[in-house]
């Protein structure tokens, strides 16, 4: 039979040990009305209170719930038909269970309000089923967890004018689990302490949804996401505003209204296996068919109609905005993939990131990028450990760039760690003095320009390493381009400009292969092309400049294997300055229109494998001619079979030219010896007279390799003076032709002397040989 209950103004209290405290369930042949009741259930290990069902109405009054321990539900509401809350308020209390469980399909009208909580694992509420509104305001939903979800939406729901609001410590504010279809008046709101304050891992239709984290995420993507119609805002102090994990779809309304910050994390992450898609969709009404294509009449034999949805990649890309005031405004973590996005991110931050790229970014349609910008002192673009493949733009033929740009003194673009860059053009735009581009860590086959008004272009920092790539870099009245500390580029060009400031600036120790390229161009008036400050090893350096210094190098700079080439207009060719040297083959060639093509000031010193000459064909005026020198390197004697080492060096004769003419200056002859053993200095040639006017144009070839010739015989001479310090001293006479250190094997020429010996007036005559010794013949004389 049916059967009829009727409850109103009751108050009722059960309690159970394993059990419900309070059960009511109704079958369909059941009608169940409780009207401004007090009804209070309580249970160890059960449940609360379980309401379930079909026609079941509860008007006003309270359910209220608890139970102390174990996985039961503080609240169960489990709907079948004809099920409805009106005006009534639910309060329920777990430990590992749900404080609210609310299942099924249920009327939720005028206000009704669910509050749960769970002081253990449990979620504070758990929501599946179907909650319609069809009078007054609708249903409001409060969950709070510790390490659970606060609310929980598991399995397909609907909800209609709604208000979803979970707090969690370390778990989800919110956790939308299963399928959630709204309208437009749902608000889902989640905070977390240190959890996630919306975790999204189903559909979501509908709603506006707000999530907030302390330390952790404030909305978080999860795999398998489908955003459409939504409105998704997060936001977290030091954590992640919003954050991508997995293969998500939103549709592009959803996707221009996302809104993600943090102050001192993240704004907008898409961590590792983000695969993140904007979809357009577009909904046709039309009319029904039966599978015949016949129209479907309703009763009244009118013709029905349909909705049609169709899903479709957006043609426009969309923008993905993330902000943070501190830390970064978008960053890509791990394997990355988008299409139809542009992620935008930005700082206003002195120690502010705008854009933060790692792990692998694949960009995989032809419309989708990058942007990113700072203010003050923080850095627009970060390229940390990066490999950026843009599938999508090399399968049509384009270029993949990404532009960044910072007003102040911070930076555009940094690259840090090893970056794989070859199917990405990053340009870098700095106004207010700061710095276009700053290239450290590993770069490979990047295509990378940087332009700045007052500051550096583009900066190569300590421990760069450049491969492959091209380096462009602009500055009006700062550094077009500059490389500090130790760098290496290998097959790469970099280059810089500038108006009146220096095009290039090499300081600290670069090495490069003989493909790789530096050039420096100063445009105006008062610009250096070129400045060198350190040690350069295999690169090609170019300088050019307009009044100003094509290059210079600064006191201390060691070339070795480089070629240098400066060319100036009515300033310097090339410029040393104090101590310059060069080794390996270096080739130092400078040329100026209407100036000096190489001003030497200090010390030149080169190799004999290196050269100085200028252009063009050597005709280029030479101020400080005389601070050139060839250094010969000293070659130590090579030992004999028998070990002697004693053997002096006996230098090679100068080749002689038809005439009698050597092609270099004469090597000075042994020095004479002293009484007593002493030597005297080598003589060292005269230098040339300098104040004597020269035709460049006919004898500057000669004279500069005479003053090399001069030189070297000068370090010679100051070698076997040196070498004559180090002797130990020689006692007594000599023949003329023995040489002051025996030497074996020696045999001095024949030297007839004629002499008399005389006693009173007897004379005798006799003829000695002054290059060999008397051989006992003579006597001393015994004073």
């Amino acid at each position: 039979g049916h059967t009829a209950v009727n409850l109103v103004n009751a108050t009722i209290t059960g309690t159970s040990g394993t059990g419900a405290g309070f059960r009511l369930e109704s079958t369909d042949k059941s009608n169940v009305s409780l009207g401004n009741n007090t009804i209070t259930g309580i249970s160890k290990t059960g449940s609360g209170i379980q309401l379930i069902g079909n026609n079941i109405t509860l008007s006003n009054g309270t359910l209220n719930g608890t139970t102390t321990s174990g996985n039961g539900s503080g609240v169960v509401l489990t709907g079948g038909s004809n099920y409805t809350l009106d005006g009534v308020s639910v309060t329920g209390t777990a430990a590992d269970g749900s404080g609210i469980a609310v299942n099924g399909t249920l009327t939720v009208n005028n206000g009704t309000v669910v509050k749960g909580l769970a002081t253990g694992g449990g979620n504070g509420v758990t929501v599946s089923g179907d909650l319609v509104t069809d009078s007054g305001d609708g249903i409001s939903i409060t969950g709070t967890a510790f390490s659970g979800d606060g609310v929980k939406v598991d399995g397909d729901t609907t909800l209609t004018n709604a208000m979803l609001n979970g707090s969690a410590d370390s778990g989800n504010g919110v956790n939308i689990a299963g399928n959630l279809t709204t309208d437009s008046a749902t608000q889902v709101s989640g905070h977390a302490a240190s959890g996630t304050g919306v975790n999204l891992g189903a559909a979501l239709t509908g709603a506006s949804v707000k999530g907030s984290s302390d330390t952790g995420t404030g909305v978080q993507l999860a795999d398998n996401a489908v955003v459409t119609e939504a409105v998704l805002n997060g936001t977290s102090a030091s954590g992640d505003g919003v954050t991508f994990t997995g293969n998500v779809k939103m549709d592009d309304t959803s996707a221009a209204k996302l809104n993600a910050s943090s102050t001192s994390g993240t704004g907008l992450k898409l961590a590792d296996n983000a695969n993140v898609s904007i979809q357009t969709i577009t909904k046709v009404t039309q009319e029904k068919k039966d599978s015949d294509g016949n129209p479907v009449l309703d009763a009244d034999g009118n013709p029905e109609t349909e909705t049609i949805t169709t899903q479709a990649p957006v043609t426009t890309p969309v923008t993905l905005t993330g902000t943070s005031e501190q830390g970064s405004g978008i960053a890509t973590e791990g394997n990355v993939s988008i299409s139809g996005i542009v992620l935008n991110g930005s700082t206003t931050a002195d120690t502010g990131t705008g854009v933060s790229l790692g792990g692998n970014l694949t960009i995989a349609d032809d419309i989708s990028g990058v942007t990113a910008g700072a203010t003050g002192n923080g850095t627009a673009l970060v390229v940390n450990n990066a490999s950026i493949h843009s599938d999508g733009y090399t399968d049509s033929g384009k270029d993949f760039v990404i532009n960044a740009s910072v007003s102040g003194n911070g930076t555009a673009i940094k690259t840090q760690g090893s970056s794989q860059l070859d199917e990405v053009v990053l340009n870098g735009n700095a106004t207010g003095g700061g710095t276009a581009v700053e290239l450290g860590g590993q770069v490979s086959g990047a295509n990378i320009t940087g332009t700045s008004d007052s500051g550096t272009a583009v900066r190569v920092t300590d421990g760069a390493g450049v491969d492959g790539s091209a380096v462009k870099g602009h500055s009006d009245s700062g550094t077009g381009l500059q490389v500090s500390g130790n760098a290496s580029l290998n097959n790469s060009d970099l280059s810089g400009t500038t108006q009146t400031g220096t095009g290039a600036a090499v300081t600290g120790s670069l090495t490069a292969d003989t493909s790789s390229q530096v050039t420096g161009s100063a445009t105006q008036d008062g610009g250096t092309g070129v400045t060198v400050d350190g040690s350069v090893t295999g690169a090609t350096v170019t300088g050019d400049a307009t009044s100003g210094d094509a290059v210079r190098i600064a006191d201390g700079s060691q070339l070795t294997g480089a070629d240098i080439k400066g060319t100036s207009v009515t300033g310097t060719g090339i410029k040393t300055q104090g101590n310059v040297s060069l080794e390996g083959g270096t080739q130092l060639a400078g040329g100026s229109q209407q100036g000096a093509a190489l001003d030497v000031s200090g010390t030149l010193n080169h190799d004999p494998d290196s050269s100085v000459t200028t252009t063009p064909d050597n005709t280029g005026s030479v101020i400080g001619n005389e601070n050139i020198h060839e250094v010969i390197p000293v070659v130590p004697p090579v030992p004999d079979e028998g070990g002697d080492t004693d053997k002096p060096t006996v230098p090679s004769e100068p080749d002689q030219k038809p005439g009698g003419d050597t092609d270099k200056p004469t090597v000075p002859s042994e020095p004479d010896q002293k009484p007593g053993g002493d030597t005297d200095k080598p003589t060292v040639p005269s230098e040339p007279d300098h104040n004597q006017e020269h035709d460049h144009n006919q004898s500057h070839n000669a004279s500069l390799r005479k003053q090399a010739e001069v030189n070297s015989l000068r370090q010679g001479a100051a070698n076997a003076q040196v070498t004559q310090m180090n002797r130990a001293s020689q006692d007594g006479f000599h023949a003329a032709g023995s040489p002051p250190v025996p030497v074996s094997g020696y045999q001095p020429a024949e030297q007839t002397v004629d002499i008399s010996l005389c006693d009173d007036s007897d004379c005798q005559s006799e003829s000695l040989d002054a290059g060999r010794p008397a051989q006992g013949r003579a006597k001393t004389s015994g004073r």
